[in-house]
């Protein structure tokens, strides 16, 4: 199976590295960089799925898909419309229904941050304050029962968005 592992917003594929060290991962495994897979100025949450989905549609079947935060929220999705793709899927502090109130307050802070707090994620300010109100109505909910592989979800015990 190939494995991919999917970082969350502001962090880089290289974010995963002392963890695939850990693991022993396998060369094959792929780490895409978020920031880099939408080339537009306009960055949106749609944008960015179709884009990771034709990363992996690229990609040997079975798939297993790892992803933290907005990872997990890719891997989710990605699984809900292609379940026969997926083999394995482990969601860390994943999403699937998004709590509007916690984007709109992260929304609100990000506007104060200066623009030097987003350059190590490879989006500008605009752009990640943008990407996070595209967000705001997602829900998976009904689309759950969708996904048949074997699945992970890792969630802090305090964590209480999640």
């Amino acid at each position: 199976m190939r494995q991919v592992y999917i970082h969350g917003l502001g962090q880089t594929a290289s974010s995963w590295e002392p963890v695939l060290h850990l693991l022993g991962a396998p060369e094959s495994s792929v780490c895409p960089d978020l920031a880099k897979l939408v080339s537009t100025e306009k960055i949106t949450y749609p944008l960015l799925y179709h884009a990771f989905a034709r990363l992996c549609d690229g990609l040997e079947e079975p798939l297993v898909l790892c992803g933290l935060s907005l990872g997990g929220v890719l891997a989710l999705h990605y699984t809900v419309e292609h379940p026969e793709r997926v083999g394995a899927l482990v969601l860390i502090a994943p999403q699937y229904k998004m709590p509007k109130w916690l984007l709109q307050i992260q929304n609100v802070l990000f506007r104060f941050m200066p623009p030097a707090m987003f350059r190590e994620t490879g989006f500008a300010k605009a752009q990640f304050v943008q990407f996070c109100g595209s967000m705001m109505d997602l829900d998976f909910s009904g689309a759950l029962s969708r996904i048949s592989c074997p699945t992970l979800v890792l969630c802090g015990s305090r964590d209480r968005a999640n």
